[in-house]
C-alpha cells in the first residue's frame, strides 16, 4: 500500500497546545485564574525562522570594540559612548530561546522585553515554557479529521 498523498494532504493538521502552570507567578493572574500559561508547537518554518534569529543576532558590542580598537584616539567620544552603552551579548542559544517563546505563548501574548523579564526574574518558569514548547514541536501536528473529498464510490 503506497502513501495517501490525498489524505495526508486533507488530515486538517493542527497545531498541538498545552497549558503550563507558572506556580512563580501566580499572584499576577486573577483570582479564579489557575495561573497557567498556553503554549503551542511551532511550525517547521517558525523553527527555522527562530534558528535564523539566534543564527543572524550580531554582537554589536563586539563590532564596537573592533572599531575602537581600530585607532582609539581617532574614535569619537559619541562611538565610545555607545561602547560603553552596549549590553553584553546575550548567547545565540538565550536569543533562540527568547524567539520560541515570544513565537509560541499563545495566552499571554509575549513582546520581546516581556520574554527577556521572564527569563531574567522568574527563569524557572521560562525554562519550563520553552522545554514544553520544544517537546510540543518536536512532536509535531495532530491530524484532525479528514476533510471530506467530495461523494462516495458506490
Amino acid at each position: 500500500m503506497g502513501f495517501d498523498k490525498k489524505a495526508f494532504l486533507n488530515a486538517g493538521w493542527q497545531k498541538r497546545e498545552k497549558a503550563v502552570p507558572v506556580p512563580e507567578l501566580k499572584e499576577y493572574f486573577g483570582k479564579d485564574s489557575p495561573g497557567e500559561f498556553k503554549v503551542r508547537a511551532l511550525s517547521g518554518h517558525e523553527y527555522w525562522r527562530v534558528q535564523a534569529i539566534a543564527e543572524n543576532y550580531t554582537d554589536y558590542r563586539k563590532l564596537l570594540q573592533k572599531l575602537t580598537s581600530m585607532d582609539a584616539g581617532q574614535m569619537s567620544g559619541a562611538i565610545k559612548g555607545l561602547y560603553e552603552m552596549a549590553d553584553d551579548k546575550s548567547p545565540k542559544e538565550l536569543v533562540r530561546q527568547l524567539a520560541m517563546l515570544r513565537i509560541a505563548c499563545v495566552e499571554p501574548e509575549l513582546d520581546e522585553d516581556l520574554c527577556a523579564r521572564l527569563c531574567e526574574y522568574v527563569f524557572p518558569a521560562f525554562a519550563r515554557l520553552v522545554a514544553e514548547i520544544t517537546m510540543l514541536t518536536n512532536m509535531g501536528y495532530v491530524p484532525g479529521k479528514l476533510k471530506s473529498s467530495g461523494t462516495t464510490a458506490e
